[in-house]
């Protein structure tokens, strides 16, 4: 949302026949793919170059943290309908980074109170999961229901803020 508000062309997409969330999850998702293609290849480079010292993802690994993604894209989808409002978004994206991270480094495995909190629970079984330690059914249904909830809700902030900004005529305004 900051940057096709910063290229004006924010108004235009929100005019499109496909709503405004429909066209930043499409955006998400090829953004994601090729996030995906290129830590494959990067992960097959340094696996070359080192003579295998560097292991490529494990399955489990990789499934926790695509599984755990959602959350993290909900809470964007959050971010961006308060971005759709305010003037100057930048500072919440400054802020948001910090955030993430913080997010990521939760010893929220095993799950306990901060597995609450967006992609912490993911992140933090994938660790585990990295150092080989098992994981139940339990730690997959819970980041699964974490993804969806997390997710729907950040939609759902969007999709009010969305409709506020419209009302207000201050969608894209820079």
């Amino acid at each position: 949302v900051q940057e096709e508000t910063e290229q004006r062309t924010l108004e235009q997409l929100s005019l499109a026949p496909r709503p405004l969330s429909f066209t930043l999850a499409v955006r998400t998702v090829l953004g994601m793919l090729v996030g995906l293609g290129l830590l494959a290849l990067t992960l097959m480079l340094l696996s070359l170059l080192t003579d295998g010292r560097v292991a490529p993802l494990q399955p489990q690994v990789l499934g926790l943290l695509l599984l755990g993604a959602p959350a993290l894209v909900g809470a964007s989808y959050a971010l961006a309908g308060v971005m759709l409002l305010v003037k100057r978004g930048e500072l919440l994206l400054v802020s948001a980074q910090p955030a993430v991270i913080g997010l990521v480094a939760l010893p929220a495995f095993p799950i306990n109170a901060l597995a609450l909190l967006p992609y912490a629970l993911s992140a933090a079984a994938a660790r585990a999961a990295a150092t080989g330690t098992p994981l139940g059914s339990d730690v997959w249904i819970a980041v699964a229901a974490d993804s969806l909830l997390y997710l729907l809700a950040g939609l759902a902030v969007f999709i009010l803020l969305n409709r506020r900004a419209r009302r207000l005529g201050v969608l894209g305004h820079y």
